[in-house]
């Protein structure tokens, strides 16, 4: 079985908005796809591990944030997995699927020009911080600590680790000259080593 999204352009002469990404399954023994979600955008597909069923990304009916949603792979509708109070922008399962560690920045406290009948656009003049979460379907999530903007999270094939990417400042000239790769105990919750690397960071895993 393969997942995959299709980006689907807007018709221009009825709605001006972005393409939408909808997800298809891909059985190999039949060589067919079945439209699974188009209803709505989704992204960051995964395979929950122990489970008969894929994870994604996206705001389905009216949510506010992004979420992390599950949809069996015998059908049915979506169902919310991991809510937060922010916009969850990135995450990665455990081994067996019962954890999840995903990215997220802390809510804002800022009620400055809360009166005003618009919200000022000042660029990067409004940064919050990217951190590392990890929770538990159903449950609150924790927040792991980690100094820095967090960008991307990764687990070790035996859970005993996080891998993370990370960045000074939330920045775009830091997210590109800055980002390191640490590693994070989770018996010892703190960092237990980081890797030494010269340049640009690329990818990971």
């Amino acid at each position: 079985t393969i997942a995959y999204t299709l980006r689907v352009q807007a018709d221009p002469k009825v709605e001006n908005k972005p393409a939408s990404s909808h997800l298809y399954i891909y059985d190999r023994e039949s060589s067919t796809s079945t439209a699974f979600l188009t209803r709505s955008s989704v992204y960051d597909l995964s395979f929950r591990p122990g489970h008969n069923s894929i994870t994604f990304r996206g705001r389905l009916d009216g949510a506010k944030t992004t979420c992390i949603y599950e949809i069996s792979l015998n059908g049915g509708e979506a169902g919310t997995l991991v809510e937060h109070a922010t916009s969850i922008q990135g995450y990665d399962w455990n081994s067996d699927g019962t954890e999840v560690a995903f990215v997220a920045t802390e809510s804002s406290s800022n009620d400055e020009d809360k009166d005003l009948p618009y919200k000022p656009e000042i660029y990067e003049g409004e940064l919050n911080f990217s951190r590392a979460w990890i929770a538990k379907p159903g449950e609150k999530a924790m927040k792991l600590s980690v100094e820095g903007n967090v960008e991307g999270v990764v687990w070790s094939p035996d859970d005993s680790h996080i891998l993370m990417s990370v960045s000074t400042t939330p920045l775009v000239d830091d997210h590109y000259m800055t980002q390191q790769l640490h590693i994070f105990s989770i018996s010892e919750n703190g960092l237990s080593g980081s890797v030494d690397h010269a340049g640009k960071m690329g990818e990971y895993c």
